[in-house]
């Protein structure tokens, strides 16, 4: 049984889990800091944690517990082949009370030390495996000696847990070094979408949960410590976001020309248009459509600027199946300010010549709608 005395010792180590994502280490330190604090948290004599590669094979293995002697005598780290290998052919969370006993323990290289007890589990986001965290030899400290024990169901959910914050560095890094190549729009557009649905939705998960243990600890001091670590979590969301925009409003991507259009209108305008951009822009658009679309929305613009008398625009621009644009005013409604002159129909011929439709219409609440949508296979 877990001695009470223990617990403000086992949040550090969790809080110090949690910081490393937060702290700018780059990944062999977060990882190192990472099985350094499962090995204490879970008071084991040995941790170790193996990334992944490509080939389904351990490229980088940290060890806690074991000297640096101790690791140059027992040599080049493990293939992943035994109980490792277990783990990597079957990525689910492994309990065994006596490595001895089992039939996949093999492979153990001669200046390896002893082990008893065993946990293991993987490192994975979703259904993609970037390793797994290992721990042996539990010790029950209370009571007299350093007697070694099992493994028990709440040490798995905690090193379940530690391993989820590993995935969440490595795929970071992982995200940021892609970033730092990429070159097409559309590439920095999907990384973009990568670090929101794969790191920060999962950063915020932690966050959520940190904040239920709040309200379950008694300890002041923790209850403290946690509050400063979910606003450092906040704090790297919003680093996060800041990155996400950089990726997404580079100078040359189509969607950067088209705030920058509305910016310019703005000047003259009086006013900032309200603008709402929806879907992957930046990837559907092809530089040509985006001369079509940039020289209709000048024009609208335009018109609004001459004829409306307008107070508010707003400005959409939607990427699905059809590239929509629609430009909405709140001024003298379509019989004031146009006649079909050259510019509409030039906004007409475009949509015609790319199969797609043009539509000038007068909503209940006054001024005039102009949507012109076209095929998305237009690239």
């Amino acid at each position: 049984m877990q001695n009470s005395q223990d617990i403000p010792k086992r949040m550090d180590s969790l809080i110090e889990a949690v910081t490393v994502i937060t702290s700018g280490l780059n990944l062999d330190e977060t990882l190192q800091h990472i099985v350094d604090s499962a090995r204490s948290l879970m008071n084991c004599r040995y941790g170790a944690l193996g990334v992944i590669g490509t080939d389904k094979k351990i490229e980088k293995f940290l060890v806690s517990g074991i000297t640096s002697e101790e690791t140059a005598k027992i040599g080049s780290y493990p293939e992943g082949k035994g109980l490792l290998g277990l783990l990597i052919q079957s990525p689910v969370p492994v309990r065994i009370s006596d490595i001895s006993s089992h039939p996949m323990s093999y492979g153990f290289p001669v200046w390896h030390p002893e082990m008893k007890t065993f946990l293991g589990v993987p490192i994975k986001i979703e259904n993609r495996l970037f390793g797994n965290l290992y721990l042996t030899d539990k010790l029950n400290s209370y009571g007299g000696g350093n007697r070694v024990i099992e493994f028990t169901p709440g040490d798995e959910r905690l090193a379940v847990a530690l391993a989820a914050i590993a995935g969440i560095a490595i795929e970071n890094t992982r995200l940021h070094r892609r970033a730092a190549q990429l070159i097409l729009a559309s590439d920095r557009e999907r990384i973009a979408m990568d670090l929101h649905d794969l790191i920060i939705q999962r950063l915020f998960a932690i966050g959520m949960s940190l904040q239920g243990m709040i309200n379950v600890l008694d300890d002041e001091i923790s209850k403290d410590r946690l509050s400063e670590i979910i606003d450092g979590l906040d704090g790297t969301i919003a680093d996060i976001r800041k990155t996400i925009f950089s990726l997404g409003n580079k100078e040359n991507t189509f969607k950067s020309l088209v705030i920058k259009t509305a910016d310019e209108a703005a000047i003259l305008l009086g006013y900032k248009p309200k603008l709402n951009l929806i879907g992957h822009i930046d990837t559907l658009v092809s530089k040509q459509l985006g001369e079509h679309i940039l020289a209709v929305l000048k024009e609208s613009l335009s018109n609004i600027l001459r004829h409306a008398k307008a107070t508010e625009v707003k400005i959409t621009l939607e990427a699905a199946e059809k590239i929509t644009l629609t430009v909405e005013d709140n001024g003298r409604g379509i019989a004031e300010q146009h006649n079909k002159g050259f510019g509409l129909s030039n906004m007409e011929e475009r949509a015609k010549l790319l199969g797609g439709s043009f539509i000038l219409s007068s909503p209940k609440e006054g001024g005039l709608r102009l949507k012109w949508s076209v095929p998305a296979n237009n690239n």
